[in-house]
């Protein structure tokens, strides 16, 4: 049992892993989710707690698969540290399976990270704007944030990240203090009632928004990777959820009450300016590139093992020795450089967060991890659990059809959005103007 409950002697703790997840989670569902939900009215509430409740099981399934595959196959287990997802679909599947899971996990990844450097770039846009009058077009600030950004993604993993990883926890608990502080000092002077009966598409919407708002399964067996105790991973994700999950709904739930359907697709937008919002708006943005940070780095992890980088050893962030190397420097540099290709080619967060919720990340929530654990714990104990059998199948059947109503509609948004704006190298202008007009009337 000792390689089931240690990790690696200069592993995280509990708490640091429980940071890490609220990191990873971020800021993004304060500012988002709100709009989301109440767009979507009273059954917003219904879909977040069941999504939720099922996203934490599913995330808990992944880390209960890994300590059973280092049980019984130690050995392949070690030969998979650095890729766990692969390893995992390996042993479910195959080969061709794990060469499938790991090219998706990648594009999972990478998609996910376009919305977190849209959000951060108009919030400095707006920011700026506010505060000095300075008009730069967040296509210009998409530039200058991956510049300042990109260093910082050359260090290894997530126990190399220990100041980032306390810091992004602690920035959730603030915004959502300061977001509050917002909703009730500055309420609408008149109040516009959420729709009693979702549509088709704002639960589709509703749907792939809050898929990808609490979506940290192709990077949380990496943290597991990291952990001290492995086993106590599930703990960390059902407290690292519960805390947020309540902070969240305290949020959007003020938000129901006070603004109705005024509420817009970014919460911090709904706010007159002021103090309270420009410093709301400052850690909103330093959190979402923080979190970018902590989610982007199994891409990287994944990446280097299939490329054979070579490691050298240097200083980290949290004052141990980790591995470092020009290559590594080379290729995480131009996966930030092709991000922000995408970032300009895309420069819509809306829809970018409903198409990656939709389509890329449902697998991982939905399929993959149910798929997984019953294929390995019927190779590993010779049955299975009729139990866990219907509620896996149940939970397949729930992520399909939510990927393609979720899939469907953020294509159709993107057809409607192709003749609205260009992308960001061939007008800026156009597209701050078209972002602006979109984020006061998307769904509304």
């Amino acid at each position: 049992m000792q390689q089931v409950n240690q990790g690696g002697p200069g592993g995280i703790s509990l708490g640091r892993a429980v940071c890490y997840v609220l990191g990873v989670l971020g800021v993004l569902p304060i500012v988002s989710l709100p709009g989301a939900l109440v767009y979507c009215g009273w059954l917003g509430f219904v879909m977040f707690v069941v999504l939720v409740v099922v996203e934490v099981y599913t995330a808990v399934l992944l880390a209960r698969s890994w300590l059973i595959l280092e049980l019984f196959w130690p050995r392949e287990a070690h030969l998979h540290h650095r890729h766990p997802y692969p390893g995992l679909a390996e042993k479910a599947g195959g080969v061709v399976l794990r060469k499938i899971v790991s090219g998706l996990l990648n594009i999972a990844i990478f998609g996910a990270a376009i919305p977190f450097m849209l959000l951060a770039s108009e919030t400095m846009q707006q920011l700026v704007v506010s505060t000095t009058g300075w008009d730069l077009s967040f296509c210009y600030w998409l530039l200058v944030l991956t510049v300042a950004l990109t260093p910082l993604l050359w260090f290894g993993t997530p126990k190399d990240l220990g100041v980032v990883t306390w810091v992004g926890g602690v920035s959730v608990v603030v915004v959502t203090g300061l977001t509050l502080a917002s909703l009730f000092l500055d309420p609408p002077s008149s109040y516009k009632p959420p729709p009693e009966v979702p549509t088709w598409t704002s639960a589709a919407y509703c749907f792939g928004v809050i898929a990808f708002q609490f979506d940290i399964h192709p990077v949380i067996l990496t943290v597991q990777m990291d952990m001290k105790q492995r086993h106590q991973l599930p703990l960390a994700l059902i407290i690292s959820f519960t805390v947020s999950g309540l902070l969240f709904l305290v949020v959007t739930g003020a938000s129901f009450a006070l603004y109705g359907s005024a509420v817009k697709a970014n919460i911090l937008n709904s706010f007159d300016h002021g103090p309270l919002l420009y410093v709301n708006m400052a850690i909103v943005c330093v959190q979402m590139l923080l979190c970018l940070v902590l989610g982007i780095n199994a891409l990287f992890q994944n990446l280097e093992n299939c490329l054979n980088i070579p490691d050298a050893s240097v200083f980290s962030l949290s004052g141990h020795c980790t591995e470092f190397g020009w290559r590594r420097v080379l290729v995480r540099t131009g996966v930030m450089a092709l991000l922000l290709f995408m970032c300009e080619s895309i420069p819509h967060f809306g829809v970018a967060i409903e198409l990656v919720g939709g389509l890329l990340v449902t697998p991982f929530i939905f399929i993959f991890p149910p798929a997984f654990h019953i294929s390995i714990k019927h190779k590993a104990c010779g049955r299975i659990d009729v139990r866990d059998l219907v509620l896996a199948a149940n939970i397949i059947v729930m992520g399909i059809v939510g990927c393609i109503a979720a899939t469907s509609q953020s294509l159709i948004q993107v057809a409607q959005l192709s003749n609205f704006a260009p992308p960001c190298y061939i007008n800026a202008t156009a597209v701050s103007i078209a972002a602006r007009e979109y984020q006061v009337n998307h769904y509304r």
